[in-house]
Order: structure tokens, then C-alpha cells, then sequence
């Protein structure tokens, strides 16, 4: 029984370092932008009403771009807790369906 209690021991630890490297570093607002700089060293830039520009990027009127973290033990935590999905069969199918017979979806959110 203890053999489960370590793992999850382990796996909570792995939790609150993930949370302790998303938590807020700093804040910087200048050129038109707000800077949110988190620990694991990413970084989300949001422009105002005018637009505006931050280490090269240019950003449009009330946009975000959020700049990927670079750190290889964080990046590892992400990847191992929280891996992309890849699509099933049935859903490659239905795609190549949808394609086949030119079949459009609506959807409810647009």
C-alpha cells in the first residue's frame, strides 16, 4: 500500500512545482503592451486599445501573445501530466468524410 502512497506523494510534489512555476514574476507595461512574466520564464504580452510592441513582437489592438516557457524540467512536468491528445480513428475518418463530401458544420460559439 505504501508503494501507491509514494506515487501519489510524488505526484503531488510534481503538482505544486508546475504551480509554483506558473505563478506570477513580474509585470511590465510599456509601448502600448502589459507584460505578464511567470517563473518558468514564458511570458503573455496584451496590447491596448492602440496596438503595441514588446522584444520585437508587434501585436494588433486588444490582442495576446503568449511566449512559451524554455525550461526543459517544467516543459517535462507539462508534457508528462498533461500530453496532446492525438485524434482517434473514428475522428480521422470523419474528417476525411466531412472532406470527401464537402460536409460543413455549424457551429453554436461563432
Amino acid at each position: 500500500m505504501s508503494q501507491y502512497t509514494d506515487k501519489i506523494n510524488r505526484i503531488a510534489k510534481d503538482f505544486a512545482e508546475i504551480e509554483q512555476y506558473e505563478s506570477t514574476s513580474s509585470l511590465l507595461a510599456q509601448n502600448g503592451c502589459m507584460v505578464i512574466t511567470y517563473k518558468h520564464g514564458g511570458y503573455l504580452i496584451t496590447s491596448g486599445d492602440n496596438g503595441g510592441e514588446y522584444n520585437g513582437y508587434e501585436l494588433e489592438p486588444n490582442k495576446e501573445l503568449y511566449i512559451e516557457s524554455s525550461e526543459e524540467y517544467y516543459l517535462s512536468l507539462k508534457k508528462k501530466y498533461n500530453p496532446e491528445r492525438k485524434p482517434i480513428f473514428k475522428e480521422r475518418i470523419a474528417k476525411y468524410y466531412k472532406k470527401l463530401f464537402g460536409i460543413k458544420v455549424k457551429s453554436f460559439f461563432k
